[in-house]
């Protein structure tokens, strides 16, 4: 199955696999978190977080999506997708063992890659348009 890498548009959010999508612990300071240390709406804030990076930074992912012609009228499935940020977007970016991060640096985040949907280079290709 071949993949288009896209940048990450925001009316693209749903299609995202649900984890990529509740998973905030790099974009969320602890601090907010208060006594409880969870979130009401993880995917509320991932995308608010999205939101903030792109009109603050500019885009801060890229999906790839199955090749089109498959389905017909259907969104593709997402085969897989990788986050960054410049690290004053990353609450947590002391915590990177690299730390402390360079302030024109860009701190990727996250990356999924969907098991036995993707072509074998689909990571490869996801950093190469990060870079």
């Amino acid at each position: 199955m071949s993949a288009r890498i896209t940048a990450l548009r925001l009316e693209a959010f749903e299609q995202l696999p649900k984890h990529a999508r509740r998973c905030v612990y790099w974009e969320v300071d602890p601090a907010t978190l208060g006594k409880e240390h969870y979130l009401a709406d993880p995917e509320f804030e991932k995308e608010a977080w999205l939101s903030m990076v792109m009109l603050e930074w500019g885009s801060c992912g890229q999906v790839a999506m199955a090749g089109s012609g498959d389905r017909i009228g259907a969104e593709p499935p997402c085969l897989g997708y990788v986050f960054y940020a410049p690290p004053r977007a990353v609450p947590r970016a002391h915590r990177f063992p690299t730390a402390p991060v360079s302030a024109d640096a860009v701190l990727l985040t996250s990356m999924g890659i969907e098991r036995g949907q993707a072509p074998d280079d689909l990571q490869h290709s996801l950093i190469a348009r990060v870079i």
